[in-house]
């Protein structure tokens, strides 16, 4: 009985700090957001008065529901395309013999580009896609075009590409981590049963990653058409979405009863457009029936077609040089060029004499760095972000790790239900975390500052330290910690001596990923920050607002660096599965 009620009291004191938290500033929030979207506003002071002319009002006003069904569209596009770009490079690096090798390295990159700011990512698109950006340059000096393409930049297709840029690496990892479940032998199976390549891609390969591609699509879906910024940023009039809307409703609008009434609103039409796209294009139906078509209409292979035109040695020699060409890896290399290409472009023009990010340069220096580094708003940015990642980053990892040991060593009630808890603010759109974190410091008088902002980024930290230390708690041996205990340690002694050595590095990894996390976060802390207390991507933001200047590129340099630099070390030491 004494056994027991010790193995109680040690699991209350690993899970009820990180649930508790979670249930306090991440579902209390979003209970509290729902609230307001009942109450009433007037003349910038909210009335606690039960009402459903709010969401009388969305449905009454067309531009709203154009507004949520135009961010729908967008999402799904974005969602498509995401899931069209994902998939080649996850299937190569499954199945392609010399692209697998470097499969670790390939995963490296996709964390480097998943974890590189966002702010400065959708800069370098607005570097990349205006008048005098490098697209427009290119096609002018080769003579194509006379004048700048107008529709590059401050348009739909501006939102699109920048969007996709940025979720495609959130989405090839489910996508990945599902292929690595595919036993090949399966494949060579259906082929000697004598199925194609097609056949046997639409009939055994696509069914099997489906999970992951379902996983993939709901993530980009949801974060796409819930995205606020880069329609700010980048698409003008015409890139509108319902989420600018939302935030300009939270901001100087003041009409935080609407502004919460349309997001549930969205939430509501989100999930049934994802339910009724999985509903009736099911994947495994779908490619089944894609699997008869194709086979119907009895694609040939290369080798059915080398066979029959052997007698042509000019059409035998293209067949047979067209099967050298490395298609997959040509794929994966555009791909990284696609992913790379933008941030780098700000080091290079960080770099650039010149005060316009164009091309040809003007000339080398580093007066632009020197500028940066002696603004004293810059200044206090970088010391606030870096007080708050390194807060942010302790407590995480304090918390992440009592969570995994108590979910790994421990068996409860609701288990299943608690991790959901703890994993899914990663999947939150930073715009519905920020509204519900500011509805709920208002809520219970909390003043904003940094203290908030640092509640608001344990919310979605806290499940990367999380997953990390469980990771690592995988292939660890209870029994070594029983031996030591039979030898006379006690509990103290077990955990510096035998478990944290073998689980260190999954914490500090966990750490290092909450930190770079944590120091360029922009979409929460744009909400829940104080006046007068703004970290670096906020300093950022308000350089970007009012015109962009050459210092932007030092520091956003500076910060891309740091983010490489942080996520480079925790890849030494983390062990997080790709099925994040």
């Amino acid at each position: 009985m004494n056994q027991i009620n010790r193995r109680r009291r040690i699991l209350s004191s690993l899970l009820v700090p990180p649930i508790g938290y979670m249930l306090i500033f991440f579902l209390v929030p979003i209970f509290v957001l729902f609230l307001y979207s009942f109450w009433q506003t007037k003349d910038f002071e909210i009335f606690r008065v039960f009402t459903l002319s709010n969401y009388t009002e969305i449905f009454t006003n067309n531009v709203n529901i154009l507004l949520i069904l135009k961010s729908i569209y967008i999402g799904l596009i974005v969602s498509a395309f995401t899931i069209l770009i994902s998939f080649p490079v996850s299937y190569g690096l499954t199945f392609n013999e010399k692209l697998k090798k470097y499969k670790n390295y390939f995963l490296f990159l996709i964390l480097i580009a998943m974890f590189s700011s966002y702010l400065i990512r959708v800069y370098a698109w607005r570097t990349i896609l205006g008048s005098n950006g490098i697209i427009n340059q290119a096609l002018l000096f080769l003579g194509i075009i006379d004048e700048p393409l107008g529709f590059l930049l401050f348009s739909r297709f501006a939102v699109v590409i920048a969007l996709v840029h940025i979720l495609t690496p959130f989405t090839i990892l489910p996508i990945f981590s599902s292929m690595q479940n595919i036993n090949p032998s399966l494949l060579q199976a259906s082929r000697d049963l004598g199925a194609n390549n097609i056949k046997t891609f639409f009939k055994v390969t696509l069914p099997l990653c489906k999970n992951g591609l379902i996983s993939g699509f709901l993530f980009s879906f949801i974060l796409a058409a819930g995205d606020y910024i880069i329609p700010q940023l980048l698409g003008g009039a015409g890139g509108i979405m319902i989420g600018r809307v939302i935030a300009d409703n939270f901001g100087a609008v003041f009409q935080w009863n609407l502004g919460a009434s349309i997001t549930f609103v969205t939430i509501a039409f989100l999930f049934i457009c994802f339910f009724a796209v999985i509903y009736l294009f099911r994947l495994f139906g779908l490619s089944e029936r894609l699997g008869r078509k194709f086979n119907k209409k009895k694609i040939i292979n290369f080798s059915q077609i080398s066979k029959n035109i052997k007698s042509s040695n000019l059409s035998y020699n293209f067949i047979f040089w067209l099967k050298k060409i490395p298609f997959f890896q040509i794929y994966t290399v555009l791909f990284l060029i696609f992913m790379f290409f933008p941030p780098l472009i700000i080091i290079i023009f960080s770099f650039n004499s010149g005060a316009a990010p164009t091309f040809p340069f003007k000339g080398f220096t580093l007066e632009w760095y020197k500028i940066a580094l002696t603004d004293i708003n810059i200044l206090l940015g970088l010391r606030n972000s870096i007080f708050v990642a390194i807060v942010t980053s302790v407590v995480a990892g304090i918390f992440g790790t009592a969570a995994a040991f108590a979910f790994k060593r421990f068996s409860f009630r609701f288990k299943g239900v608690l991790n959901f808890l703890i994993v899914f603010p990663v999947t939150v759109p930073g715009l519905i975390l920020g509204i519900s974190l500011l509805s709920f410091f208002v809520f219970v008088k909390i003043p904003l500052s940094l203290f908030t902002v640092i509640l608001g980024h344990l919310v979605f930290t806290i499940p990367f330290v999380f997953l990390n230390v469980r990771s690592s708690l995988e292939n660890f041996n209870p029994t070594i910690e029983d031996a030591a205990r039979d030898l006379g340690a006690n509990g103290i002694t077990v955990f510096t001596k035998i478990t944290f050595p073998i689980i260190k590095s999954g914490i500090i990894g966990g750490m290092l990923i909450s930190f770079a996390l944590s120091f360029d976060e922009f979409l929460v802390t744009f909400f829940v920050v104080g006046g007068g207390e703004n970290t670096i991507p906020m300093v950022i933001f308000s350089m970007l607002r009012r015109g962009v200047k050459p210092t932007v590129n030092a520091i956003s340099s500076l910060i891309l660096i740091v983010s490489f630099i942080f996520i480079t070390i925790a890849n030494r030491f983390t062990k997080l599965k790709v099925e994040l």
